[in-house]
Order: structure tokens, then C-alpha cells, then sequence
């Protein structure tokens, strides 16, 4: 909350500038600043100075630090700097979080004889969120030491209005401990914390350690305040003395009593009553477990608090199923109706034993062949040389046609190829193993089975890598449709049709229906697969790129960089996945002519694609035409040049030398030899992009009346008008065509006909 009355120190701090105050602490105020450099707002912590407490809060600045940057995970607030006032107080440059507290939420949502059923899986999933960012800390050795609802802001989701997105903040007190599975030492005789929070142990403050049970004790608290509105003792009226007593003395008050309305879930009560045990051996043992027992309850499962007998299982199943059970004195009942519900468990696992023995059988046939690819000794494949991965796959092509396989396992194993060959860019070999799948599964089934459409899916991907924007748009179409009908709307299926059909959008430039469609995406997979997915890290990144196109630029950047960190989160920094969202990070700087920024994130994408893919893979190559844009734009034409040749013969290598999608990096080249002062070249090169446009198919394509036009005025520039006048009469063809014979650009080009007309 802003503190109007609190004074803005007079001066900027580094690359800082102070706007407002947002909140005051007991060691620190925390100031909204702007970074200059990067034009972004962020959180700006100043320690507090008083006459004994330097040295400490020092310390502490010092700890929330290093637990920051060790504990990257998207649902913990990220640290971008540190550094000293000039009258040398230590400060902290962390994330801004829009929102509220947890603790505001609270407030503003009060319980009142419980909560409705929407309202309580709401805030569980908010719990589990704060669960799974505590546990990230955890496993990085991280103890946050002052976990509480003022500590964790709420912000709803930019993608998924509905869902609330969490961030823990302020590792002030976190304990980082020196390797994994160590207890760290308290500061003995102090009480660091707020005591409503803290845990049996730690209320003490002369307790030689915690651990992460610690901040399991304090998550329970949070989660009884989230259910009930009240904390669990009544310390609002005690000392720091009898609040001590109560805490390691008595009991919560029961939940029960705030639940007057509601029937208030057992299991729920003993998950909390779990979390506040006394004794840190009878608690959850790691903030993983409490997470984990909140999904299973969510999901209608047993929990693992509590003894897993005969009829709370049956109990549980009942819940799930919608079985109407007569629970009581019946006895026989029961015994009954769990003989019904084993005969038919054991019906059903027959019948999925046999599927699953099928999906067994094809896996290992695939695996088999697969590895048996891999046998490089053979001489008729090596023939005493290094072989590529190409070869094999070629080799693997052909011995498929001969096998003796099911026509589902041939189908699995020409798709597994066409996998390949995509990854590798090789468009053509790709499309023909996927049709050939097709085929095969069209054949064995009808109507249509969700593996055609994956296959359909992929060759829509390979079409689209193509630049074979109708055709992939078809394709996605069908597979979409298809999905539809046998997985349902909000199937993980649907999802990654929407989510490529979304990515299609934005190639077409048609970023509305691009939004929509990868809004819808995102929505299906943070409910399916949970916020930390990678699948739902590709959506968020597509999304932002649709939101950049309608120049929504605030909210493009925040789902890009919220990918990134789930990214990060899942995959690891160099993963190939991690290097996309690099490279569209790096564009978006580019774009917005921060160009350090964007030089910084292509490097990072282009280190990473190497590694991964090789110095041929067409990715590679987008991002080196990436980097060589900031260059061309920078001023380092050398070293632009070398980049774009290097993009081109990889482009050259993967396409061919005819390939109409050659045209836009040969054209990059065409504008940094003309800035050079190397106007035959420049035409060359233009020439030859009119002419891959033209004998390509390309001829209804803008670019090819702006490459017209670039070639018309090196011609004009050079006095070459017979040739500037060729070009112009082609240009107004060809936008003819494009724009309408009447249309503003057709005039412009007309007039300049007529003056190259004059000057010859």
C-alpha cells in the first residue's frame, strides 16, 4: 500500500528512479521505481537504518538475496539487482507483482459459515500453488522462515481471468543451507517472524535448527486462515510470553466452528490438523507432501494423513463415481457392493491389461526397430564413414515398406519417422512419412481415430515450416474437427489443435483470431496439465506474440516472460524450448529498438540451438538472421554479413537453392550491400528474389512488390532507368493484382513510371 506522507529519497539510485512508496516492513521500506536501462517497473527494497540494527539487517538483505536468485521458480517473486544508497544502505531490485495480498484477499473475501464449493477449490488451487513455490525454495536448500498471507501476493491470471495466480515474496528470513537436506541454525534469543505463523520450534527462539518442516507448519496456518477466515489461536490480546505458551500449548480451534452453513470436509481438517503438528516428525515432511495431499483431496482420492481402511476407500471411490453407497449398520451392504465393485475393477483391468499389453507389444516393436536403425557397423549403411542422421532415417524408410508388422505398429513406426525428419527440417521426407501413416490409419479405421489427427496435426506443422499456409490451415482444420468429436472441447487434444491453429493465425498475421484461439488454448492446458507445463509455456509465448500484434505491448512482454520462467522451471536453461523463448524475447526487443537486450537473448538462443540442433537446423538459422538484423541496424555491418550468409547457406542447405522461402534473407542481404555502397550485388540479389517469388508460386505475395520496389530505386540510384522502368511495369502488376488497379499504391508507382519514362 502506497505511505503518501513518506518522503521519496532526493536522488536516483544506479539505474533506478524512485516513484512511490508501496509498503514499509520492520527492516525495510519498498519503493515502485522504474529500471532505466530496460524501461520496466520494479520493487525496490531500501533496508531501514536504526542505531544497532546495521549489521543484521545487512545480513538479512544478504540471505533474501542469495535465496532469490537460487530459488528461480515462476510463483516466487525474481530478483533482478542489488546495491548500496549513496549513504550505504543496502537495497534489493526484485519483481513487481500487480495485485493484492493474500492477506487483502482475505479480507475482501470473508468466510462466512464456510465456503461454497467453487470458492474452496479456488483457494486450494491457490494453496497448491504456494505449496509447489515453497517446495521449488526447498529443493534449492532455500528456508523462507516468515511464510504468512502479507508475504504472498494474488494477481489473476493474464490468460485465465478466473484463476488466481500466487508469488511468495520477502525471503528476508530464509536459512539457505549449505547442501541438500542440511537444517540450518536459527539466530538463537531472536524471534525473526511474525509469531501467529511460526511454528512450535521456532516460537521458542532457542531452537538450535529448522528445517523445511518449519515452513510446512506455517503453510497449515495459512491454509486454516484461508478456510476460515480467523487464525488458529487467539493471540491478538496475548504477550510475546503467553503467545509462545499458546502456540506450543494448545490446540487450533476447530474449523468446525466457523463452518455453520457448510458441511465442512473431514479429510480437509485433517490435512490441516496435520500440518500444524506440534512435533515436526507427526507434520507433512515437506511442503511437496501438503501439496500433494491437496491435489489428491481436490481430485476425490484418499488422502495420506489418515489410514487408508476398507470404507473410507470405498467411501472416496463412491465420491469419485457418483455411486450411491448405503454407509452404516449394513454391514452386508458393504461387503456386497465391494464384491460388485471388484468384479467389475477386475473386468475393466482385464480389458486394459489387454490394451495395455497391445500399446506394450507396438512400443516395444518400435523401440526395437528404432535401435536397430542405430546399428552404424552395418558396411551396406556405413560403408567405413561417419554416418548422419539423415541416412539412418533413409535407411529406416525403406525397411519399413518390408516389414512385417500390424498396420497400427507400421503406422506408429512411419509417424516416429516423420517425427524425425521434421525435427531434423527435412519438409519433404517428413510430409511423406506422415502420409504414408495416414494412409494406414485412415484404412484401419473408420470414422477417423485421434492418431490420424496427430499424424494430420503434423503434417499441418511440416506444411506450415514450408511456408504452405493453405494447405497447413486445412489440415489443422481437420485435425481440430476431428478432436472435437472423439477427445470433446476441453480435452488436452483440442488444446494443441487450438494452439496450432493459433500459430498459424499469427504467420497470416491475423493476431485477433490468433488471441482467441490460443486464449482458449492456454485455458485447457493450465487446467490440465497445471501451471508449470511446458506445452502451456508454448502457448503463453504464442499468446504474447498475438497480444504484440495488437499492440498490446505491457501484457505481450508479461506472458513471455512468464514462459520463459516456466521454461526454466521445467525443461532447464538449455533446453531447446528455453531457446525459442529466448529468441522471441530477443525479437521483441528488436522490434521495440532496445537492441542490447536483444543481442543479449539471440546469443543466448543461438548458444543453446547449437548445442541442441547442430549448425544446420533451420532455427538456428532464424535466430542468426535475428542477431544479424541488430547488427545491420547497430551499425556492425561486418559483422551482419557474416551472419546473414551464414543464415543463407543454411537456408540453402535445408531447402535448396530454389526454395521460394530463400527470398526475405537473401533480400536482408540485398539492403546491407546497398548500405555498403555495392549496388550490383544489392541487385543481384533482389533480382534473384523476384525470380524465386515468381517461379515459386509467390507471385500474389506482398513482399514480392517490395522487392520490386528496393530493386527500382537501386536502379534509379544508379541511372539504370531502361531497367527501373521494366521493374516499375511489373510493380504495377503485380499490385494490381494485390491492391486493386484504383488503389493509392498503384497511383505512386504510376507516377514514378512516368519520371523514369522522363530521365531516360
Amino acid at each position: 500500500m502506497s505511505e503518501p506522507n513518506q518522503a521519496l529519497p532526493d536522488h536516483n539510485l544506479d539505474d533506478y528512479r524512485l516513484l512511490r512508496v508501496i509498503g514499509r516492513g520492520g527492516q525495510a521500506v519498498v519503493y515502485e521505481a522504474e529500471q532505466i536501462s530496460l524501461r520496466r517497473r520494479v520493487a525496490l527494497k531500501i533496508l531501514q537504518i536504526t542505531a544497532d540494527s546495521d549489521v543484521v539487517s545487512s545480513r538479512v538483505l544478504a540471505r533474501e538475496t542469495d535465496a532469490l536468485v537460487r530459488a528461480k521458480h515462476p510463483g516466487i517473486a525474481e530478483i533482478y539487482g542489488t546495491g548500496l544508497t549513496p549513504d550505504g544502505r543496502p537495497y534489493l531490485a526484485m519483481e513487481l507483482i500487480e495485485g493484492m495480498t493474500l492477506a487483502a484477499h482475505i479480507r475482501a473475501h470473508p468466510v462466512e459459515g464456510g465456503l461454497p464449493r467453487i470458492e474452496l477449490r479456488e483457494r486450494l488451487r491457490m494453496m497448491m500453488q504456494i505449496c509447489e513455490a515453497v517446495s521449488c525454495a526447498h529443493q534449492r536448500g532455500v528456508i523462507h522462515c516468515d511464510l504468512k498471507p502479507q508475504n504472498i501476493m494474488v494477481a489473476r491470471d493474464p490468460v485465465v481471468s478466473s484463476d488466481a495466480l500466487v508469488k511468495v515474496l520477502d525471503f528476508g528470513l530464509a536459512r539457505v543451507a549449505a547442501r541438500a537436506g542440511q537444517t540450518v541454525s536459527l539466530d538463537k534469543g531472536h524471534l525473526r517472524g511474525t509469531i501467529a505463523y511460526m511454528s512450535p520450534e521456532q516460537s521458542a527462539g532457542t531452537a538450535d535448527t529448522a528445517d523445511v518442516r518449519t515452513d510446512v507448519y506455517a503453510l497449515g496456518v495459512i491454509l486454516y486462515e484461508l478456510m476460515t477466515g480467523a487464525l488458529p489461536y487467539a493471540l491478538s490480546e496475548a504477550s510475546i510470553t503467553q503467545a509462545v505458551l499458546i502456540i506450543q500449548e494448545t490446540h487450533p480451534a476447530p474449523l468446525s466452528k466457523f463452518w455453520t452453513e457448510h458441511r465442512l470436509p473431514v479429510d480437509l481438517e485433517i490435512i490441516i490438523g496435520k500440518a500444524l503438528e506440534k512435533d515436526p516428525g507427526r507434520r507433512y515432511q515437506s511442503a511437496l507432501d501438503l501439496g500433494e495431499d491437496l491435489r489428491r483431496f481436490m481430485d476425490g482420492q484418499p488422502i495420506l494423513a489418515r489410514a487408508p481402511s476398507t470404507t473410507y476407500q470405498l467411501r472416496k471411490l463412491a465420491g469419485r463415481h457418483k455411486v450411491p453407497l448405503l454407509m452404516g449398520s449394513a454391514l452386508l451392504v458393504l461387503f456386497v457392493v465391494f464384491a460388485i465393485y471388484t468384479s467389475v475393477q477386475n473386468a475393466r483391468l482385464n480389458r486394459e491389461s489387454r490394451r495395455a499389453n497391445e500399446e506394450a507389444s507396438t512400443a516395444e516393436t518400435v523401440s526395437d526397430f528404432l535401435v536397430g536403425m542405430f546399428d552404424v557397423n552395418k558396411p551396406s549403411i556405413s560403408m567405413g564413414r561417419e554416418v548422419t542422421a539423415r541416412e539412418l532415417l533413409e535407411d529406416g524408410s525403406r525397411k519399413i515398406e518390408s516389414l512385417q508388422v500390424s498396420p497400427p505398429v507400421k503406422a506408429r513406426l512411419l509417424y516416429t519417422i516423420g517425427t524425425a525428419f521434421a525435427s531434423l527440417g527435412s519438409h519433404e521426407r517428413a510430409d511423406r512419412a506422415f502420409e504414408s501413416a495416414l494412409a494406414i490409419q485412415r484404412s484401419s479405421t473408420s470414422p477417423p481415430s485421434l492418431a490420424a489427427a496427430a499424424t494430420i496435426e503434423q503434417m499441418a506443422i511440416v506444411a506450415r515450416s514450408a511456408r504452405k499456409i493453405t494447405r497447413a490451415d486445412s489440415l489443422l482444420q481437420e485435425a481440430l474437427s476431428i478432436r472435437l468429436r472423439l477427445a470433446g472441447s476441453g480435452s488436452v487434444e483440442v488444446a494443441e489443435s487450438l494452439h496450432d491453429l493459433g500459430g498459424l493465425r499469427l504467420v497470416q498475421k491475423r493476431f485477433a483470431e490468433a488471441e482467441s484461439l490460443l486464449a482458449m488454448a492456454a485455458d485447457i492446458r493450465q487446467s490440465k496439465l497445471g501451471p508449470l507445463n511446458i506445452d502451456l509455456a508454448k502457448t503463453l509465448s504464442n499468446l504474447s506474440m498475438a497480444n504484440s500484434g495488437l499492440d498490446r505491448d505491457a501484457k505481450a512482454e508479461s506472458l513471455l516472460l512468464r514462459s520463459i520462467d516456466i521454461k526454466r522451471a521445467t525443461v532447464g536453461e538449455d533446453h531447446i524450448d528455453t531457446a525459442k523463448g529466448y529468441h522471441n524475447l530477443a525479437q521483441r526487443y528488436s522490434d521495440d529498438k532496445r537492441f542490447t537486450e536483444a543481442e543479449l537473448y539471440f546469443r543466448k538462443a543461438i548458444a543453446i540451438k547449437e548445442r541442441a540442433l547442430g549448425d544446420r537446423h533451420p532455427d538456428l538459422g532464424t535466430s542468426l538472421n535475428g542477431l544479424a538484423l541488430v547488427y545491420h541496424q547497430t551499425g556492425r555491418h561486418a559483422a551482419a554479413e557474416s551472419l546473414y550468409l551464414r543464415n543463407i547457406a543454411i537456408e540453402e542447405h535445408n531447402r535448396g537453392v530454389e526454395d521460394p522461402s530463400l527470398a526475405p534473407a537473401l533480400s536482408n542481404l540485398a539492403k546491407l550491400r546497398k548500405l555498403q555502397g555495392r549496388p550490383e550485388e544489392a541487385i543481384a540479389l533482389w533480382e534473384r528474389c523476384v525470380v524465386l517469388s515468381e517461379t515459386g508460386g509467390s507471385s500474389e505475395d506482398t513482399r514480392l512488390s517490395s522487392w520490386l520496389m528496393e530493386l527500382d530505386a537501386v536502379y534509379r540510384d544508379t541511372r539504370r532507368f531502361r531497367e527501373e522502368e521494366a521493374t516499375l511495369v511489373k510493380a504495377i502488376a503485380v499490385q494490381a493484382r494485390l491492391f486493386g488497379i484504383d488503389s493509392e499504391r498503384v497511383r505512386k508507382t504510376q507516377t514514378m513510371l512516368e519520371a523514369a519514362r522522363e530521365a531516360r
